[in-house]
């Protein structure tokens, strides 16, 4: 009698543990993490990075350094960048991505040689959950694309 008493509170603290981890993991990963790396051989002054609900600014990138910051959109959104090159041009260019406010992951973008953009999409499962179902098993990266303007 006592071993079933004690299976049935084994499996009630094995459940609510499973809920919490699932439940907290969510959570706590709200928020996309984008990560700058600066390949492009000079530094970058005023970079800007723009989304729904907020912007987030730098006033310098070094040459092969990576800045990494968490955007929370406020609504469905793309990401805007801009920064001056080592000529003081401004360069700007966007990034066509879709997050909303609920989304988590990470984006990678790189500005290389000539400030040409490599982007990098990758993505937990768990973001597309609200948007579409079978992008549930989508584990790996895109690559998004830049546009320059």
């Amino acid at each position: 009698m006592t071993t079933r008493i004690t299976k049935k509170y084994i499996y009630i603290f094995l459940l609510f543990n499973l809920l919490f981890i699932a439940g907290s993991g969510c959570f706590f990963h709200r928020g996309v993490r984008v990560a700058v790396t600066n390949n492009s051989g000079s530094i970058i002054r005023n970079f800007l990075l723009n989304y729904a609900g907020g912007s987030i600014e730098a006033n310098v990138i070094d040459y092969k350094k990576t800045i990494s910051y968490k955007v929370k959109p406020t609504s469905e959104s793309d990401l805007r960048i801009q920064f001056l090159d080592k000529d003081g041009n401004t360069k700007k260019a966007t990034i066509e991505v879709y997050i909303e406010p609920n989304y988590g992951g990470r984006i990678k973008i790189i500005i290389g040689p000539d400030y040409n953009l490599i982007i990098n999409n990758c993505s937990a499962p768990y973001i597309y959950l609200s948007r579409r179902l079978l992008w549930f098993l989508n584990l790996g990266c895109s690559h998004a694309r830049a546009i320059n303007q």
